[in-house]
């Protein structure tokens, strides 16, 4: 695997450093893995400090060797424990901050306790909308790992075409592709952001049954294996002439891409080739008008309007419980900033990653569609190419 460059980790806590003299914040303490990984190259028991002005460095507890060979930050220290933090600093010369960013929206309560406690009488305030911010547009190297994502993701689909067949259940199925992804480098998890947001990085759910209504906060649920885990795929048989959705979050190197595609094993009823159809005209307006300055409400207002023109808001991004997004970004994680969605008033910029998930749910399953783009000059580009036709099996 490939280090994230010095150059790269350069720019990105220089970028936070200019955020946080703009908020008056002295300095920001990093600890979330998708963030670590962001500023730092690495996922460890780490505490990264970023001051407002001077050099970052990198805490750690444990694994010297590997720490050492796959960052590229200059300074790098053994910490034994947290509470020695602050006297670490003071012996390298760095003033203790009067006000600490911390990542709030991932921070356990009975942590920030405590690092208030260690780093008293500093006031903590939350540096992770500052972060994300930061996150949302990628450079170069990173759109070339989604790429690289994306393209495992369209292997995983020809993979399903001549893999799925009426009768087997959706656990086999969905068995035999995390094999096939295995094989090809995928670590067999990803990362959200958002609280007890437990998604596997691969739905598949078929029929009626992806209709019950999941716990986290994505559109379908899908029975799932347990009352503990009441989401994803069951012993449910795939039937012929009934969708199988299988949603999936490719992986390369720590970035995700996001896609979705329909299978079927014989045509399907008109109300869902009607469902379909809705999701390409939704996707082909956002293509068109999701430029650098749109208003990410502004287009979740447009694309409202083409599914309620076609009489199908009951069943958009949901049936029993509907969510209020078309399209959210992707990268580290798969819930990153910006959401396409009423209450977003972030505004576009290219190089922003955003994968668009038209989907209707109806009582007798679900359709729809889901691509990852970049946003570019002109409007959505995608990151691979890639047929949006439902696929159909025999």
């Amino acid at each position: 695997m490939e280090c994230v460059p010095e150059a790269e980790l350069r720019d990105r806590s220089a970028h936070l450093q200019k955020l946080l003299v703009s908020e008056d914040i002295d300095a920001a303490l990093v600890t979330q893995n998708a963030d670590l990984f962001y500023f730092a190259g690495i996922v460890n028991r780490a505490y990264l400090y970023i001051p407002a002005k001077g050099e970052p460095v990198l805490f750690f507890a444990r694994g010297a060797g590997r720490v050492r060979a796959e960052t590229k930050l200059r300074q790098v220290v053994e910490l034994e424990q947290l509470k020695d933090l602050p006297a670490a600093l003071r012996k390298m010369g760095y003033v203790l901050p009067e006000r600490l960013g911390m990542e709030s929206d991932v921070l356990p309560a009975a942590l920030y306790f405590r690092y208030q406690s260690i780093f008293a009488p500093a006031q903590l305030v939350d540096a992770s909308p500052l972060i994300r911010k930061i996150r949302m547009i990628k450079s170069n190297w990173e759109l070339e790992k989604i790429r690289a994502s994306a393209l495992m993701g369209r292997e995983v689909f020809s993979f399903v075409e001549n893999t799925i067949r009426e009768g087997m259940t959706e656990f086999e199925l969905c068995g035999q592709i995390e094999c096939f992804a295995r094989k090809s480098g995928h670590p067999g998890m990803m990362r959200a952001r958002g609280f007890n947001q437990e998604m596997q990085y691969l739905l598949v759910v078929s029929g009626a049954d992806a209709v019950l209504p999941g716990f986290n906060s994505g559109p379908l649920g899908g029975r799932g294996a347990t009352a503990a885990y009441p989401s994803g795929p069951s012993n449910r048989r795939i039937g012929g002439h009934e969708p199988v959705l299988i949603d999936q979050s490719p992986w390369f190197e720590g970035y995700m891409a996001d896609m979705t595609r329909v299978f079927a094993g014989g045509d399907l009823p008109a109300h869902m080739l009607h469902g379909y159809d809705t999701a390409l005209d939704i996707q082909r307006m956002l293509k068109k008008n999701a430029c650098p300055g749109s208003v990410c409400s502004e287009l979740w207002t447009a694309a409202r309007q083409i599914v309620r023109t076609n009489g199908l808001c009951e069943h958009f991004m949901g049936m029993m419980r509907q969510v209020g997004f078309v399209g959210h970004g992707v990268g580290l994680e798969v819930d990153e900033w910006p959401v396409i969605g009423p209450n977003s008033d972030r505004v576009l910029a290219e190089g922003m990653v955003i994968a668009i998930e038209p989907k209707f749910v109806f009582p007798d399953g679900p359709i729809g569609l889901e691509n990852t783009f970049v946003v570019g000059s002109g409007g959505l580009e995608p990151l691979i190419e890639m047929d949006d036709e439902i696929r159909y099996f025999r």
